[in-house]
């Protein structure tokens, strides 16, 4: 073969089998055993890329003997050969339950099958074999299959694994700035910071700013600007945290949950908690010595001295608040970069904005015909995304009640979204056991990263803005590159599902938690992914990890018993 870069070029077929026709079990079978000794028989050069095709094709027959309600065969085929597609175990389990035409369109993974192409990258020599063995048997129901059912792009050359396959090798434009152009010139314009190291810092990043020459065209607003300088003000007190010096742990057990608890979220300075629980509430708890506060009412405010009026607006609730709106489970919690507004989602279909200072509902999204496994707001704190178990990732802005964008892009349910720090960008994983990076701003599929075996469930982007870290239920951390989509280093100790990820600010240390009640740490320099330490908790699984500006780390979760 020769070594000229990977070239995709897509391939139709014509079938000379209509697609009504009518096929036996027995035939069916007798060609996907045909062509399964044919490929096994081949030369390894070949068979490498022909053996991916072993399982769409296997998938198809089942569906298109169910189709011709020959449910009993179709069982019986499936239970034969399901054990030649291991790698794909928790896909099959979907297709199990199938027995009726019916089930195919209401399973979302069986249906995405028979309405989208599965893609399948193939070497030219090994497809050209393949197309002679099939016309020369007169394969006509699996010319068909690869017709109808699947985007097979040939290549030559040497394959790439670790390259996304099938999109364009563009470039993204990862530039990020700590704060805002208005968070800096503020600073600059307070003499109370006047020779004080916010100051030196507010110079270095106005400088960054100018070197790239860039601005943000979303505007922030006073509470942003607030926000933004007391994280400033943070991370200029910031530990150092390497393989050398590890992070200190802050663990907020939560009691009497009576195994009720499905989400929860620590905000970005530490200061706050919120959970959601499968009867619905959600319930917000200060962190801090300080209450949680609310505005008063119109009429209270009226009594109030004006030249008081700043001091005296809010009330103290105490330590903890509840939030009723949601008529199902909250699967998800988020916090605003600013503290100042909170998102939920739930089993109801339905996206909820909380205001933090009112401590009310202010907005109901609905779009979405699907439970919603969980949402993100872009660090700009004016776009959030939202990913159901419909496969659809919904873009939203908070001035709006429709979506501004919509990605179909994943094969099964959203499981985790995650913004770039820019914002320009959305990362979602999914229970296809893959994630996708999307420009907002033209609604493209622009990197594919490919590694885990089961469903991906947390996300999270360092802080230089160019590494990308993913969890999942196979137990596995990956590192990636975002600019090449290379994966960089796998994380292997985990025994149990991984919950939630985190980077350390500016440190070299990952931090991540899961369901066998304890944190790991692990250093994003070490090539050989070993893990720096196990700290676990007496019987508290824990479903959020964070570290806050300082590097200190927070984490929490339900306490199950004795």
């Amino acid at each position: 073969m020769d070594d000229k870069p990977l070239e995709p070029q897509k391939r139709e077929f014509q079938s000379p089998a209509a697609s009504s026709t009518k096929y036996s079990s027995d035939s069916l079978e007798s060609l996907y055993l045909k062509l399964k000794n044919w490929i096994e028989d081949s030369l390894d050069l070949f068979k490498n890329d022909l053996l991916p095709l072993f399982y769409p094709l296997f998938v198809h027959i089942y569906f298109d003997l169910i189709q011709q309600n020959k449910t009993e065969e179709a069982k019986a085929f499936f239970t034969k050969y399901s054990a030649d597609h291991e790698n794909k175990k928790e896909e099959l389990k979907y297709f199990k339950s199938i027995y009726t035409p019916q089930h195919i369109h209401e399973n979302n993974l069986a249906y995405t099958f028979r309405t989208s192409k599965y893609y399948l990258p193939i070497g030219r020599y090994a497809f050209d074999l393949l197309i002679n063995f099939l016309e020369e048997n007169n394969f006509t129901y699996i010319l068909k299959v690869l017709n109808q059912y699947l985007n097979i792009n040939i290549y030559t050359g040497t394959k790439n694994e670790d390259k996304p396959q099938g999109i364009d090798d563009c470039e993204v434009d990862l530039t990020t700035f700590l704060a805002s152009k208005e968070c800096e010139e503020a600073i600059l314009a307070d003499e109370q910071y006047k020779y004080d190291h916010l100051e030196a810092y507010a110079i270095q990043l106005k400088k960054q700013r100018e070197a790239k020459d860039r601005d943000s065209t979303i505007k922030p607003n006073a509470s942003q600007i607030i926000s933004e300088i007391k994280k400033l003000k943070d991370l200029c007190k910031r530990v150092s945290v390497n393989k050398n010096n590890l992070p200190s742990i802050c663990c907020y057990t939560i009691h009497n949950t009576y195994e009720g608890l499905t989400a929860a979220e620590i905000s970005t300075d530490s200061k706050l908690l919120a959970c959601g629980f499968k009867d619905s509430f959600r319930d917000i708890f200060s962190l801090t010595k300080e209450p949680l506060r609310r505005l008063k009412k119109s009429s209270d405010l009226a009594k109030t001295d004006i030249k008081n009026l700043d001091k005296e607006k809010f009330e103290e609730v105490g330590s903890t608040y509840r939030l009723i709106g949601h008529s199902g489970p909250v699967y998800c919690v988020k916090f605003f970069s600013s503290n100042k507004f909170l998102l939920s989602c739930s089993q109801d279909c339905t996206v909820r904005l909380w205001s933090l200072d009112l401590l009310t509902q202010i907005g109901v999204y609905k779009s979405h015909v699907f439970p919603i496994w969980c949402v993100d707001v872009a660090p700009n704190d004016f776009y959030f995304a939202s990913g159901p178990a419909n496969r659809q990732t919904v873009v939203w802005s908070v001035t709006g009640q429709k979506p501004e964008r919509l990605f179909v892009t994943s094969l099964s349910d959203v499981t985790s979204i995650k913004f770039h720090p820019n914002s320009k960008y959305l990362f979602t994983g999914s229970s296809d056991h893959k994630i996708s990076m999307h420009d907002i701003s033209n609604a493209q599929l622009v990197r594919t990263f490919h590694g885990h075996t089961d469903a991906v469930t947390c996300l999270d982007i360092s802080h230089c803005r160019k590494l990308l870290v993913s969890g999942s239920k196979d137990k596995t951390l990956i590192l990636w590159d975002i600019q090449n989509g290379k994966s960089l280093i796998k994380y292997i100790g985990h025994d149990n599902v991984i919950f939630s990820v985190s980077f350390s600010w500016y440190g070299t240390i990952i931090a991540s938690c899961d369901a066998d009640n304890c944190v790991r740490l692990w250093d994003k320099t070490d090539q050989k992914g070993f893990c720096l330490g196990i700290f676990y908790t007496k019987n508290t699984p824990l479903y959020c990890i964070k570290f806050g500006y300082r590097n200190i780390i927070s984490t929490t979760g339900p306490f199950m018993g004795a």
